[in-house]
């Protein structure tokens, strides 16, 4: 009997979320839905967004992924059809026969950034190479790779530092962020995409 009351929250929380849920759905047809492709397809290409992320997928460049799941495959669906132009800001993981970045010829370097992490000066290094995906009259997508020691100690199969109560990994974040708000004031982008917590304080 206990074991059964102790499920009864967790069912019940299920049954209400199923019913708002469901009462919010909207559903678009005939006219209502044209005017929605009609909308999409007029939206400003000219429009700056900055998408920052630890994962990531540079297509034309095939060893150049750090893809632990979803949201990898995300970042490599956002470079190729975005319908604006796009900076995507993500830290530098180690390079090894599974990875590649290509050489720093092929990046424009940037100026640094110049943070303070626990006390501690620390200078990232901003390398950013544009393509343009669709071709010349298309949208202009820029990525935007950072590198520094605390990001390049990361691997393939370590993306996301862990534990978050470790003080390494604190430092971590607070770099990772720090140059993400530095960035957002360097670009003044119209719009911050953020698809994940790990860069939510970088506006701040």
């Amino acid at each position: 009997v206990l074991a059964i009351c102790w499920l009864l929250p967790a069912i019940l929380y299920w049954v209400l979320d199923r019913l708002v849920r469901t009462s919010q759905r909207v559903v678009l047809r005939g006219e209502s839905a044209a005017c929605m492709v009609k909308e999409a397809s007029q939206v400003d290409q000219d429009l700056m967004v900055l998408c920052a992320s630890l994962e990531h997928s540079l297509p034309h460049l095939p060893k150049a992924k750090a893809v632990a799941g979803g949201l990898g495959k995300v970042m490599d669906l956002v470079a190729r059809h975005h319908p604006t132009n796009i900076l995507m800001v993500h830290p530098m993981i180690a390079e090894d026969e599974k990875v590649d970045y290509g050489t720093r010829a092929d990046f424009d370097t940037e100026s640094p950034l110049r943070l303070l992490v626990d006390g501690i000066h620390e200078e990232v290094i901003v390398l950013r190479h544009s393509t343009l995906p669709h071709g010349p009259t298309g949208v202009q997508v820029d990525f935007v790779l950072l590198s520094h020691s605390m990001f390049e100690a990361r691997t393939k199969e370590s993306i996301y530092p862990n534990p978050m109560s470790r003080r390494s990994v604190l430092r971590f974040f607070s770099l990772w962020n720090q140059a993400v708000g530095a960035l957002l004031a360097r670009y003044r982008p119209a719009i911050f995409h953020c698809p994940d917590f790990h860069t939510a304080v970088a506006p701040w």
